[in-house]
């Protein structure tokens, strides 16, 4: 099988832009063999309203990893995918 990690970069911003601080942000994850993980990291954004976070992996086929981004501040919540490919 393949396995490794992917770090993961979000940045989080508001309607005009502005950096939002103190989000929570949490990851899902969707692997090539269709396999769904609710990944049990979560960070909070800094003072730049970014978030890094290191994502394990581990799939018994190549192909693309699917992951859904979303952060949340207080009653709001915003999300995105994003992708990488998990290759021998």
């Amino acid at each position: 099988g393949l396995q490794g990690q992917q770090t993961v970069y979000v940045t989080v911003h508001d309607q005009n832009l502005i950096p939002v601080a103190g989000a929570q942000v949490r990851l899902q994850m969707s692997l090539p063999t269709g396999e769904e993980i609710d990944l049990p990291l979560e960070v909070q954004t800094d003072a730049k309203g970014m978030a890094r976070l290191i994502v394990p992996f581990k799939t018994s086929l190549p192909g693309i990893v699917i992951l859904r981004v979303t952060a949340r501040l207080d009653d709001l919540e915003g999300s995105t995918i994003s992708s990488f490919r998990a290759w021998y």
